[in-house]
């Protein structure tokens, strides 16, 4: 039976959520700090693209991240520099914090599907959301987890919309589930000016969620595609083709429609843009590819953790078929196929892209999210049934928690052989060469980079000089011929 709540009773979420945000925050801010490292990193912090798709771009449609990473970098270099008064680490605040940000909004996210789409109580809602954020760091082996990427850069255009379009979606369906729609679909509903504001600002997410990453915006589509045939296919038998053809019937789905025309527009123009159309892995070698990365992937499996998440599944879904909860059911099986299409999708996407990028931690996330929130209403399911379960929680989260603090975070950092203080020392050396350069008059002078990493790319000075002008630290652009350096120059 559901208990009447309190509205009040909601600031447990934001305390959640602020209890979510400071661990990662100091995770990113410390123990693997987001740093800049890459000449994509240095791009992407001192542009910001239009705001639209641009046919035959490098990057047609990756809209969001693209100006969302200049929006923080500036914000970075013009107001959190001049107080802190360290350009480098400015940028690890900024990220750091947006990154945690996203984090915490998407587990809370989670709670409040379980108590608001399940009538799961707030407090075990939190707990299972709470254990679910755990696993994220355990699901994986070796030196992996989930809630990571290769740079900066990587991080705003995987992780951000990943965790952008899931929330998208859990909104969806918390508010279909608020107002009692079948098919879990918040229709739309324009009937005062509120409405009319509150539309466009859904509009306006979605648009960015589609516009962000076609590999991640899956989190979105998928699902959607689902309820909305489901709906669909159930109205047809219902009401007919002509009453759902009316115009007070396309208005409601007036979100679900955009989306797809959207993401049509999106695969049009990334299918014609320029990273699209550098891909020539001959398919034999694409497939050859693709195998070893779905091999590499079940290897690096915590096959433990994974055969429990099964179990408690499972348990759930017989426990859901016994009580003929049909609600829970739905989610479950909704879950489930976004689960094994995205899967699909990714398999062939990664057959085209090649160059083992499947393997990287923030495209395995991507396959991986339906799986995590499939156990975490499981699981959440499974203690509002059987609340004896509550006992041995102490005893899990002690245990969790002790394997998530003693994994190796430091060696998961990709540049300079995860160490961070050459990383930091290198940003700063490459800063004051050209603030130097620009001191003494020069136009064009040798710039000095480590050999690996910023080095190995022809374009790392342009993009540099660039950056270092748009956010005010040098007056005009200069040129850099770059002279390759051993790690051990910048360390002196």
């Amino acid at each position: 039976m559901r208990v009447t709540k309190n509205k009040n009773d909601d600031r447990i979420y934001v305390i959640y959520a602020m209890v979510i945000f400071f661990i990662m925050y100091v995770f990113f801010t410390t123990v693997k700090p987001i740093m800049v490292c890459d000449p994509d990193d240095w791009t992407y912090i001192g542009t910001i693209r239009k705001a639209f798709p641009i046919w035959k771009a490098w990057n047609p449609a990756k809209v969001m991240p693209e100006t969302l990473e200049g929006f923080l970098g500036y914000f970075s270099a013009y107001v959190i520099y001049p107080l802190c008064g360290d350009y480098i680490r400015s940028f690890t605040y900024v990220f750091a914090f947006f990154v945690a940000l996203m984090i915490a909004l998407y587990i809370v996210s989670i709670a409040l599907l379980l108590d608001k789409c399940l009538s799961i109580g707030r407090g075990i809602a939190v707990l299972s959301s709470f254990i679910t954020f755990l696993l994220h760091f355990l699901v994986l082996k070796g030196t992996m987890f989930l809630f990571t990427a290769s740079n900066l850069n990587c991080f705003m255009n995987y992780l951000v919309p990943l965790l952008f379009s899931i929330m998208l979606f859990m909104g969806f369906m918390i508010k279909g589930s608020t107002y009692g729609e079948d098919g879990f679909l918040y229709k739309n509903k324009c009937r005062t000016i509120i409405d009319i504001l509150r539309t466009g600002s859904i509009l306006l997410l979605i648009y960015l969620s589609v516009f962000s990453n076609m590999v991640c915006n899956v989190a979105l589509i998928v699902p959607m595609a689902l309820s909305f045939l489901y709906r669909t296919i159930k109205d047809l038998k219902r009401i007919g083709y002509r009453k759902m053809l009316s115009k007070e019937y396309l208005m409601q789905d007036l979100f679900y429609i955009v989306t797809f025309v959207l993401e049509a527009i999106c695969l049009i123009f990334e299918y014609n843009g320029g990273r699209a159309g550098s891909f020539h892995t001959d398919i034999y070698t694409a497939l050859s590819e693709t195998k070893e990365d779905l091999i590499y992937i079940v290897q690096h499996l915590n096959r433990v953790l994974i055969l429990i998440m099964l179990f408690v599944f499972l348990s759930a879904s017989i426990m859901c078929i016994k009580d003929k909860n049909h609600k829970c059911l739905k989610i479950k099986i909704l879950l489930v196929l976004s689960c094994a299409l995205t899967d699909i999708y990714m398999a062939l996407l990664y057959t085209k892209i090649g160059e083992h990028k499947l393997q990287r931690c923030e495209n395995i996330f991507v396959m991986m999210i339906f799986a995590m929130l499939a156990f975490s209403v499981a699981f959440g399911y499974l203690i509002d049934c059987w609340k004896k379960i509550l006992m041995i929680m102490p005893i899990a989260l002690y245990i969790l928690g002790s394997l998530v603090l003693s994994r190796d975070y430091k060696a998961s950092i990709s540049y300079y052989a995860g160490d961070r203080a050459l990383c930091y020392a290198v940003d700063t050396n490459i800063v004051s060469q050209y603030v130097q350069a620009e001191r003494e008059g020069k136009i064009e002078f040798d710039l000095h980079v480590p050999r690996s990493g910023l080095g190995s790319y022809s374009f790392t000075a342009d993009r540099i000089s660039s950056t270092l002008y748009r956010h005010g630290i040098t007056n005009k652009r200069l040129k850099a011929n770059m002279i390759f350096e051993d790690d051990t120059y910048f360390t002196k």
